[in-house]
This record gives structure tokens, sequence and C-alpha cells, in this order.
């Protein structure tokens, strides 16, 4: 560990080695990479459960960094590991680890930020377990994958293996969108719809899925979502203002509904 690398800043927990064991993925954002040619480019170290628990021991531990993921680069200043979600995104028992990147830039210099997936195996999560690159389309400026990204995990599309939903905050001029992200048996991860909001709630600065969350609101067996917005004039991204509305919506036999189904707000 390094001095001001953020150890544990984002934390997940999946049994990626299906042992029986939760195992620990860790966020270690600001970590100097590369022989420490990449300052705070970021890396996920994944702790092993075992019949004595979690142990940072050389043999329980697995240190990850976007170098080690098919396609992927470790860049200065990019916080790889600033947010972590555990799933088992194509299906085979194994948990997966999907990793948010919210600096990593794109070719106008914009923070569009990306989302890694790793795959679970029975050797747990390794350089060779396979992975995909997830990135929003490119834009000039910061598109919203950047900044924050907040990821939820459910079945939205009743195909019983688990979605990614992807908060994305600083679309649309800040507005903001949530993503989906679809799991599949072939590890071919495909983007689903994007909700917006309502134009008249669509305000500069709303940020829109700046916190996502998912449940069973309504008990019928169908995963549900839950997002966060503002009102009122941009502040900043790391100064956030009050939440002042909750948006939800349903899911039923056909999958997610992309309407606004409720508004909670005090």
């Amino acid at each position: 560990s390094q001095n001001g690398d953020l150890f544990g800043y984002s934390l997940a927990v999946g049994d990626f080695n299906g042992d029986g064991f939760d195992d620990l993925a860790i966020g270690v954002p600001k970590e100097d990479v590369l022989n420490n040619t990449r300052k705070d480019a970021g890396a996920v170290d994944i702790v092993y459960g075992s019949n004595d628990g979690l142990t940072l021991a050389y043999q329980n531990r697995w240190s990850l960094i976007q170098s080690n993921i098919s396609n992927g680069h470790s860049e200065s200043g990019e916080l790889f590991g600033s947010v972590l979600v555990a799933g088992d995104f194509d299906g085979d028992g194994f948990d997966d680890l999907a990793i948010g990147t919210p600096f990593d830039e794109n070719k106008y210099g914009g923070n569009q930020g990306n989302i890694d997936v790793v795959y679970g195996s029975n050797w747990g999560i390794t350089a060779w377990s396979g992975g995909a690159t997830l990135t929003p389309e490119e834009s000039i400026g910061d598109t919203g994958w950047g900044f924050v990204i907040e990821m939820a995990v459910g079945d939205f599309n009743n195909d019983g293996i688990e979605d990614l939903v992807v908060g994305s905050p600083g679309v649309h001029g800040y507005r903001g969108a949530v993503d989906f992200v679809f799991g599949n048996s072939a590890r071919e991860l495909m983007k689903g719809p994007r909700l917006i909001q309502a134009e008249s709630s669509r305000l500069f600065g709303s940020q829109f899925g700046t916190n996502v969350v998912v449940g069973d609101f309504n008990g019928d067996g169908y995963v549900d979502m839950a997002a966060t917005s503002f009102v009122g004039t941009y502040d900043d991204l790391f100064n956030f203002m009050s939440p002042d509305f909750v948006d939800i919506y349903f899911s039923d036999e056909r999958g997610l509904n992309v309407r606004l189904d409720q508004r909670l707000e005090i």
C-alpha cells in the first residue's frame, strides 16, 4: 500500500472462485502502478475468503490494474477501481466484477469514463480470466461515465443472467442518465436502454443517476430500479447538493418499464 492511495475507497463482495467462501474486492483508485510511472492510475485488490477468513497473504491476494484487462491500459489520473460491483454477468456460477474508471479520457480529452468487467473462474479473477471494457458514446467534453459512476446489479430482461445498471450523471449537460448493460453467456455485454428524465425535469445540473439501487419494490418477483436526481443550479459533481427526488421504474414479465412509474420527493 502507498500513502494516499485510497485503499478501501470502494468494496464489493462475491465468490469469484466458486469455492463457497465470499471474496472481497478492494478498490485502490489512487495507486501508482507500472513501477510508479502511472500516478493515480488505480488498482483493485482481490482478497480470497477461506476457513481462516480474509488474509492479505500473497497466496490469497491478487492485485489487478487496468493493463491486465483485454484492450485495457493504465494511465495517470484515471482512478481505476473507484466503483466496484459484483454479479454473475455470464451465468456460469462464478461471480464477476465490474470496475468503474471515472477519469478515463476519450479522444477529445473529456472524462468519458469506462467500465471494465472481469470474469470469475475456478482460479478466481486473474489476468487470464477474460474481460470486457464498456465505454459510452464518445463526445466532446465530459460525458458522464466520468466523474461519478454508480452501479448496481439485477436481472432486468428476465433471462436468468444478471445485468448492470450504470448511473451516468454527467451526460446531457449534467442532466444525467441511467444506462443498462445486459449480461449473457457468451460474455458479449450488450448496451440496453438509456433512461433520461421527462423533459420538464431535465434541468441543467440535475445529475440523474448519481445514485442507483435495485430491488423488488412491489413484491411481484421482478427487479425494479430507483435513481436519485437533484434540482437547482449546477454546483460540482464532487460538491453535492441535497437530493431532491427519487425516480422509481418497475419491471414486469416484459422487462424494465422505461417510463417513469413513481416519483418520491419531500
